[in-house]
């Protein structure tokens, strides 16, 4: 891959990321709500540094969301790519 390529795929996987991180925010803001046998260590950790909108995570908590959605970003793009190319090749062939 190129560098242009290489940032469009960092920018899905940053986007992705995000969207995984606000949902998986969204169940464990019900988990520390109803489930009464998380620690209370477990709670306040998550309250201090999970429980944040993805912009306001630390870089080390980024990375681990980053690193969990990355194959999702890969596989995403490779079938973008094959989709279009499998247009590219339909329309142009003669």
């Amino acid at each position: 891959m190129n560098d242009i390529s290489n940032k469009k795929l960092a920018n899905q996987v940053e986007l992705v990321a995000e969207i995984v991180h606000d949902n998986w925010m969204l169940w464990a803001t019900e988990l520390l709500q109803h489930e009464p046998h998380l620690s209370t260590e477990r709670k306040q950790r998550w309250e201090k540094e999970c429980i944040l909108p993805y912009s306001e995570l630390s870089e080390q908590m980024k990375n681990l969301t980053d690193t969990s959605v990355q194959p999702v970003g890969v596989i995403n793009l490779y079938r973008c790519h094959q989709y279009f190319n499998a247009i590219w090749k339909s329309s142009y062939q003669m």
